[in-house]
């Protein structure tokens, strides 16, 4: 199964709202990590380039730790920005090298991972046997033939469930940045490719869960259709929020997990003018038609996490230049402050809604929380990007400062984590924000 609820925007949380039912988090405190297993390793150098492929049978040997029977279809691919690499079965092989600053994507069955590179949208074998343009500059000028110096180039994308197809929008580079709220799909193994919602009738996209429906956002209007492009119906439309800025805002809609229906929260569209006083509208949208339901009314001024189950809301404010993490309900009742002082800002929930994820303002250090308990620590500190893979492991990056590397790390709750790769900080910025996506 892929967990395949990305925020649209990476920066830089990629949390999955969108998780599995149940979990075997225990309802003690935890221990905290103390140690980590070596897993098998693939270094990506910062100047010696690779070759194009490696063969599959190639692999760097490395002895990796025992993991369980559940994660034996694990496959994670992740990019240094100029190489990019899978780990599936305790070792790790490089797919493929490549230039500039990519998003990469595996498809649902692991044997196609999609990648952008200067615009473009390349997909490669995920076994390094050979990669191909699939969406080249020629392609794009056929859509805006016309940009004088703006370029078009490929935005977001994302694999269809169960096939080798892609969806994708573009945007107008330049001052800025213009999505044109259109939707493409592509197919990669023919690369033929057709129109599904021309410009201003797309929009930023997200599949639910069970890859049936695509959401789409525009900025005043959310719409629904199936995948296939049909059955294209508007479910809210709204005024357009001003940002005081040239650029739009789209909302985030979020899927429940039964595919059957979203929940979003809007603003008004002058929220920034009356920032003490302004309300959030947090609605209810449904894949039968039904007419949206509204929620209830939350302050403007703060970004709301929504548990798993939607049945909590989870924000912070910047008081005495202290964070303050608050939970409440989703009507915004029984608001409380979750051990003040401790100065950690509130990135997600677990996949039971009992737990949420922190993030240590100063270390980077990730926390499991719970209302009636201390926070415990999951990761190391300088760790970054954390992502649940089910209810008991997780993926995230780790900063390691004794080496000056960036290191992809599969951790666990009340176990050691285990190294899945090694690569170059980023020499720009001295982080390790680079891409990197699983299915299981």
């Amino acid at each position: 199964m892929k967990y395949n609820c990305r925020f649209i925007f990476t920066i830089p949380l990629l949390f999955s709202a969108c998780q599995p039912s149940g979990s075997n988090i225990p309802t003690q405190p935890v221990p905290p990590l103390s140690q980590t297993e070596p897993g098998v390793v693939i270094q990506f150098p910062s100047s010696t380039p690779f070759p194009t492929t490696i063969p599959s049978q190639t692999p760097v040997p490395s002895t990796t730790a025992t993991l369980p029977l559940s994660l034996s279809s694990l496959r994670v691919v992740f990019s240094d920005g100029k190489n990019v690499g899978l780990w599936q079965n305790g070792v790790a092989a490089l797919i493929t090298t490549i230039e500039g600053y990519t998003d990469v994507m595996l498809s649902y069955d692991g044997e196609l991972v999609a990648f952008k590179r200067d615009g473009l949208l390349w997909v490669a074998h995920s076994d390094g046997t050979g990669e191909w343009l699939l969406v080249s500059a020629d392609n794009l000028k056929t859509i805006e033939p016309e940009l004088n110096d703006d370029r078009l180039v490929v935005h977001q994308f994302d694999w269809i469930p169960g096939t080798h197809n892609l969806l994708f929008n573009t945007t107008i580079t330049g001052y800025g940045m213009s999505n044109r709220d259109d939707l493409f799909m592509v197919d990669a193994g023919t690369l033929e490719w057709k129109i599904v919602r021309d410009a201003g009738e797309g929009g930023r996209f997200l599949l639910s869960p069970n890859g049936k429906h695509v959401i789409l956002v525009t900025p005043h209007e959310i719409s629904l259709m199936n995948i296939d492009g049909t059955n294209y119906r508007s479910v809210l439309k709204y005024s357009q929020i001003d940002t005081g800025s040239e650029y739009y805002e789209y909302v985030d809609p979020v899927w429940f997990a039964d595919s059957q229906s979203l929940i979003v929260d809007i603003p008004p569209r002058d929220y920034k003018d009356n920032p003490a006083t302004a309300l959030k509208v947090i609605w209810r949208l449904f894949v039968d038609g039904s007419h949206p339901v509204q929620i209830s009314q939350v302050p403007a001024k703060y970004r709301y996490v929504f548990s798993s189950d939607f049945s909590e809301l989870a924000y912070h404010e910047l008081k005495n230049n202290v964070i303050q993490t608050h939970i409440a309900n989703i009507d915004g009742s029984e608001d409380q402050i979750y051990e003040p002082g401790i100065d950690m800002y509130i990135e997600g929930w677990s996949p039971d809604s009992e737990y949420f994820i922190l993030n240590s303002r100063y270390s980077g250090q990730y926390f499991l929380g719970r209302v009636e308990d201390e926070p415990v620590p999951l990761t190391e500190k300088g760790s970054q990007d954390f992502l649940w893979v089910d209810e008991m492991y997780f993926l995230y990056k780790y900063k390691n400062i004794h080496n000056e590397a960036c290191e992809l790390r599969l951790g666990a709750i009340r176990k050691p984590s285990v190294l899945l790769a090694t690569f170059a900080l980023d020499p720009a910025s001295s982080y390790c924000f680079r891409p990197y996506d699983f299915v299981q």
